[in-house]
């Protein structure tokens, strides 16, 4: 069985020094990524498409996106998780939802 989602909103950046890296890590993933005229990778992009374990790949790739690079997920029934990269290491964060009153 396949878990479903979606980018929702991202800001990603690699520059052209390490764009074969990272291309190299993601070819075989359902990531789409955007390229500038000098080919650094400016975006990342995924439809609703079926997803695995992608942390051990982010990890991989860290070292090499900018400082808070991040990329948010919606996922089935609501969920949501953003990716956030900082000092070479990837780390999830899942929001906090808060009731009023």
């Amino acid at each position: 069985m396949s878990y479903y989602a979606s980018i929702s909103k991202s800001s990603f950046y690699v520059s052209t020094e390490n764009t074969g890296r990272v291309l190299a890590k993601l070819q075989r993933l359902p990531y789409q990524l955007q390229l500038d005229p000098e080919g650094n990778i400016t975006g990342i992009e995924m439809s609703h498409c079926p997803i695995g374990n992608d942390y051990p790949i982010f990890q991989e790739i860290a070292p090499y996106v900018r400082d808070k690079s991040f990329i948010l997920f919606s996922g089935e029934g609501q969920e949501a998780w953003k990716w956030i990269f900082e000092n070479g290491k990837c780390r999830k964060v899942v929001p906090q939802i808060i009731w009023g009153e």
